[in-house]
């Protein structure tokens, strides 16, 4: 907490310069300050171009802190000299106009945003994906993608601003990164609103989406789902808004492309836009079908096309794993049956009737925060349904909310993937509030207010009394309480401060890589761990002691617990020879050189 005055400015900056970078690009399309939407599509241009900067330098193997430092030297510069422009910008963005409670609860959600920034990082996605691929390509220098790795060939556009933070203002500037590129959403529903020249419906989409438990607790995770809403958001204001010209298509496809820049699962979504574009142009500008479809296409080409080539030059697959794995040529076919299993099989019984119930029950109480909805969606439903017998705009944003939410079900029982979809429920959900009767609203007020003090108890629950809090303002140490929480904490340090800096480590039954700061060999619970397929190539025990040292292994990081939990993935499959060959390996050449409960680390000889 000390360096927050440093941290505050890093990420200041940063947001500045990406702000001012992504109007020039924003005016170029067409817009201007007066654009309502001018503020967020600016910070989401700005952000992905940051992303897109780092994943150059990492391509180009030249990723490091020095070079982070020149992009964030280079942001200082043009947040310096643009800063007319970025006051302008705050100023057009009218967050003066909102109320009371309003900015309450933003104020509030920035506080708790900044403040989990300190709080020791233990959720096991972030460990293993959102910080922990970052950390992963920090450690290499570069973010080439490896078959060894799930999750390495993914579209990673967050992480590739995370990994900016990280190398630069390390963890905090990292998380509040993310919790800003969440908040692009919030702010996008407000310039909604005032667009149609209904702030006050705006503002209501804002703090219901805002303040659902599974959008916040999301936030302060630093997972993509709040991020995709942002730009799910500007992507369908450019396509649905009147009228329809060749900026607001290309934008809509730019926008488009960047959601499947952050996650692989928005392809679902990129395919329903482009099936929501056929149908506007259909009905209102035929003439316009073949040069929209045009512009739409190229749009989100541009942003699309460098995770495609990434991965085709690495893994001669563009989609890496979908169409090696339609080919038969996925190196690892058990472990990505099982992840598609988990994904489908998240909660038992039948899957509607049983995803049905969740979100009745997320809505009001679920404390493991995976499902928690909230009863604001349910209280302001019927006034989106109400909406959408307005006019065919409406109806149509309707049909594509509603169509994806099935679409999505049938895929996945992961909710907090379909997360996104609650932007434009809550903004229809609005509208059919604010144009209510004067009765109905007079009555309803008081229920909307409860929801959202409902909402923000909910906000701050997250963040009650505890271990985690004190350790972020240093009442408790952050090295107990991670190894309390954890489990591998000191042995975490032992490798940090006793391999040496040129050594690499490979885990054994651990998966999450974040926290290391030595090069790692490390596989998800969905690969194949490569050092199963060593064992089996191996014809002795000398011959794999050769292909360790071939791979610059010096190390080995045993987690015995968390290989125990993990079991049942099946990420070492050995034979009894290859069992044999093992044993006889560590008995050979592995010295042990730290113990403790849960934890062996050896030398390898």
């Amino acid at each position: 907490m000390i360096l927050l005055p440093w941290h505050l400015f890093l990420l200041a900056a940063v947001t500045g310069g990406s702000l001012s970078l992504g109007f020039k690009l924003f005016k170029r399309l067409g817009a201007s300050l007066d654009d309502p939407m001018a503020f967020a599509a600016s910070l989401a241009l700005g952000f992905a171009l940051c992303g897109y900067s780092v994943l150059a330098l990492g391509q180009a193997g030249m990723l490091s802190p020095a070079t982070l430092w020149v992009i964030v030297g280079l942001l200082i510069a043009v947040t310096l000299t643009e800063r007319r422009i970025i006051a302008q910008l705050w100023q057009k963005a009218a967050f003066g106009g909102l109320s009371r409670p309003g900015k309450f609860l933003m104020g509030l959600a920035a506080f708790l945003l900044v403040f989990n920034a300190y709080r020791p990082e233990t959720y096991f996605d972030a460990l293993v994906y959102h910080l922990g691929l970052p950390q992963i390509f920090l450690l290499e220098g570069n973010t080439v993608p490896t078959a060894r790795h799930a999750f390495t060939p993914m579209p990673l556009l967050e992480e590739m601003i995370l990994t900016l933070g990280l190398g630069t203002g390390g963890e905090p500037v990292a998380k509040m990164l993310a919790g800003l590129l969440g908040l692009i959403a919030p702010l996008a529903l407000y310039a909604w609103g005032r667009s149609l020249n209904k702030p006050k419906a705006g503002e209501l989409a804002t703090l219901l989406f805002l303040t659902a438990p599974i959008i916040f607790r999301n936030m302060t995770r630093s997972l993509v789902e709040p991020t995709l809403a942002g730009y799910l958001i500007l992507a369908l204001h450019a396509l649905l808004r009147t009228p329809v010209n060749n900026a607001g298509l290309f934008l809509a496809g730019l926008f488009t492309g960047l959601m499947f820049a952050f996650k692989y699962f928005a392809g679902v979504w990129c395919a329903t836009i482009f099936l929501l574009l056929c149908w506007r142009l259909f009905k209102e500008n035929r003439a316009l079908m073949s040069r929209g479809l045009a512009l739409f296409f190229l749009g989100a080409l541009i942003p699309a096309l460098p995770w495609l080539l990434r991965n085709w030059a690495a893994l001669g697959d563009p989609l890496y794993p979908y169409l090696s794995a339609f080919l038969g040529r996925h190196p690892n076919p058990e472990g990505w049956a099982h992840f598609l299993w988990e994904a489908r099989h998240w909660h038992p019984g039948p899957r509607f009737i049983s995803d049905f119930m969740i979100i009745l029950k997320g809505s009001f109480a679920d404390f493991s925060g995976a499902y928690f909805i909230g009863p604001g969606f349910l209280l302001v439903l019927p006034f989106a349904v109400k909406t959408c017998r307005r006019s065919n705009i409406h109806q149509a944003l309707g049909v594509w909310t509603l169509g994806n939410w099935i679409l999505g079900l049938a895929q996945t029982h992961y909710l907090r993937y379909l997360s996104p979809l609650l932007a434009p429920a809550a903004f229809l959900g609005a509208l059919g509030f604010h144009d209510a009767d004067k009765k109905i609203k007079r009555w309803l007020k008081p229920a909307i207010a409860l929801v959202l003090a409902y909402h923000a108890f909910w906000m701050l629950h997250g963040f009650r009394r505890s271990l985690d809090q004190k350790a972020a303002v240093g009442l408790v140490s952050k090295k107990d309480y991670l190894q309390k929480k954890l489990g591998y904490e000191e042995a975490l340090e032992w490798i940090n401060h006793h391999v040496p800096a040129d050594g690499r480590v490979l885990l054994l039954g651990e998966t999450r890589a974040y926290g290391f700061h030595r090069r790692l060999v490390v596989a998800t619970v969905h690969d194949r761990h490569p050092l199963a397929d060593w064992i089996a190539q191996a014809a002795n025990e000398q011959a794999l002691r050769q292909t360790l040292k071939a791979e610059g292994i010096t190390h080995i990081f045993h987690h015995r617990t968390e290989e125990q939990r993990i079991a049942g993935y099946r990420t070492m499959p050995l034979d009894e020879a290859g069992e044999r060959r093992w044993r006889s390996f560590k008995e050979s050449f592995l010295a042990e050189t730290y113990a403790d409960a849960n934890v062996t680390i050896y030398e390898v000889r």
